[in-house]
């Protein structure tokens, strides 16, 4: 949310004020006891069944995508979609969001848009609540939907019938959000499902949860991810500096109670703070989180990136969640790590922005290179190149670690908003990159803010005057060639997603739209006459190619 996985990142800096040879890797997991070995994690076999699209955490869809495109249908109006929705094998859609209580937290839509069903609605800690409006439903070879709220783990069946629902460990003593109305939270990011077809997660706290996909029952002990430590309310400001700007999604877009666990969590201050990717072959887990070293100059903290073994135990038995990687980063939980086609590197980058690619096997660090990025998760490419968010554009690595490209839209935005006053404050024509790159046959679809930077504070930002979806050649990093870019009604600050059937989803987070509100104001009179800033309206949209 990268998160530091940070699926989301904090893709701005907000206003002041407010895989080759597999030798070394574990043996691979078995479906059960006495059973053959799996082929892969029980995934769904379709373009995107998590939110990253697939259990290595790459964000590649093989599909090409249509020179034009014009707006299918759009849901969920007023309502902030924080993560993109997963696809399930019948092609039907399921997003879960932060929604206000009384109201429902995750829905399912055809791929006509038509509300197949919703969860009940949530008004206590029984019910499926807001903590599950930043994770992405996940999606099994039957269908089945699993998703976590605040102190649960839920399966529906593809229909919305609840197959089960089971706690999540107690938060720790003295750890933050205890006494929000939803429940004490230690929810997941996101969840995964495991080599053996077990289902589980890591919660912001930092405890590793393995459960039966049949029936929820446990198939190991709750593990601890090292290096986890509660942070107090108190103690949430110091993550990064300041606290949720004034205006920051609300009131209506969702339950207010989650304003800060999204904003914190996505900035890693959690040592759980982003969705694991698992191995397809080993099944070894990778997750980040905070290591137990410190830097000996700064005394901060540090990063790691971890790999969990699981092994199933005899019938009747728990198994056991061993840790065998240990790869320690920058300070921050960084990111979500994302694993190579090949299975033999893991990309991950730490809280400076640092990138790393680290043998899967032995965890060694084959190189690192300082991106000047987010620390978001890297998308990776069939061939290993890494695509990251960031800047105007995202930016491109090659598999040796390279800088490839980074991509420039300033004179796309040009073309499509009014200049500035020479005298202005206010930076632009600009983009501002908002969304985590996905991977196609055709390009790399990302989605920008178009409108005008700002500073305040020692801090940037923009003023968002349009949101657009453009596809940038993967070799160059320049505009594609024949693809009409299309406008979207909010920012992104998520996901761009392409279905096989060639529908693109694109969910509409409204972080950027709904932060610098405050920001208008102060800068009215260095806006261009007769051009509106974006305000947020949240929802989800889909786009399908023009005949």
């Amino acid at each position: 949310m990268y998160a530091p996985l940070r699926i989301l990142s904090l893709i701005f800096v907000v206003l002041a004020f407010g895989c080759s040879s597999t030798s070394g890797s574990p043996p691979a997991s078995k479906c059960g006891p006495d059973t053959e070995v799996c082929t892969a994690p029980p995934y769904a076999d379709t373009e995107w069944t998590t939110i990253h699209a697939t259990s290595r955490n790459n964000d590649y869809v093989e599909t090409t995508v249509a020179t034009s495109y014009e707006e299918k249908w759009k849901v969920l109006d007023g309502i902030s979609t924080v993560m993109g929705p997963s696809i399930g094998p019948e092609g039907n859609l399921y997003i879960s969001t932060p929604s206000l209580k009384g109201t429902s937290a995750l829905y399912a839509f055809n791929s006509s848009g038509d509300t197949l069903w919703q969860s009940d609605p949530w008004n206590g800690p029984t019910d499926l609540d807001s903590c599950a409006g930043y994770q992405t439903p996940i999606i099994d070879t039957e269908g089945d939907v699993y998703v976590s709220d605040c102190n649960q783990l839920w399966s529906f069946t593809p229909s919305g019938t609840v197959r089960w629902a089971v706690d999540l460990p107690d938060p720790p003593e003295g750890a933050a959000w205890q006494t929000i109305e939803a429940a004490p939270l230690n929810s997941f990011v996101t969840a995964f499902f495991s080599k053996d077809g077990s289902v589980g997660g890591v919660t912001v706290w930092g405890d590793i949860v393995l459960v039966s996909r049949n029936t929820g029952e446990p198939v190991a002990p709750v593990t601890k991810m090292p290096g986890s430590v509660a942070v107090s309310d108190e103690d949430l400001p110091l993550g990064i500096g300041i606290s949720p700007p004034p205006g920051l999604w609300g009131p209506d877009f969702m339950d207010q109670e989650m304003v800060s666990p999204i904003w914190y969590i996505f900035d890693g201050v959690t040592p759980g703070a982003n969705t694991p990717a698992v191995h397809p072959v080993t099944g070894r887990i990778y997750n980040t989180g905070f290591s137990e070293e410190v830097d000996d100059e700064t005394g901060e903290t540090l990063g790691a990136l971890y790999g969990f073994d699981f092994t199933p135990g005899a019938p009747g038995e728990l198994g056991t969640i061993e840790l065998g990687l240990d790869f320690v980063m920058g300070p921050g939980s960084g990111s979500s790590p994302g694993v190579t086609a090949d299975g033999s590197t893991v990309y991950v980058s730490d809280g400076e922005g640092i990138l790393y690619a680290v043998d899967a096997a032995t965890g060694e660090e084959n190189w690192s290179l300082p991106t000047g990025g987010q620390a978001a998760s890297p998308s990776v490419g069939p061939d290993g190149t890494v695509y990251l968010l960031g800047g105007t554009a995202g930016s491109a690595v090659t598999p040796e670690g390279d800088p490839k490209w980074v991509a420039n839209l300033d004179a796309l935005a040009a073309t499509l908003i009014p200049p500035l006053a020479p005298d202005s404050d206010l930076i632009g024509p600009t983009t501002f990159n908002n969304a985590i790159p996905t991977i196609t046959d055709s390009g790399i679809l990302t989605t920008v803010s178009v409108g005008y930077q700002f500073n305040l504070g020692g801090r940037t930002a923009v003023l968002p005057v349009m949101q657009i979806v453009v596809l940038l050649d993967a070799d160059t990093g320049e505009p594609v060639e024949g693809y009409d870019f299309f406008t979207i009604g909010d920012t992104v600050d998520g996901f761009v997603i392409p279905s096989l059937e060639g529908t693109i989803y694109v969910n509409q987070g409204s972080l950027t739209s709904s932060a610098v509100r405050p920001a208008i104001a102060i800068f009215e009179d260095e806006i261009p006459e007769g051009v509106t800033i974006m305000p947020p309206v949240g929802g989800l949209q889909a786009f399908s190619p023009v005949p």
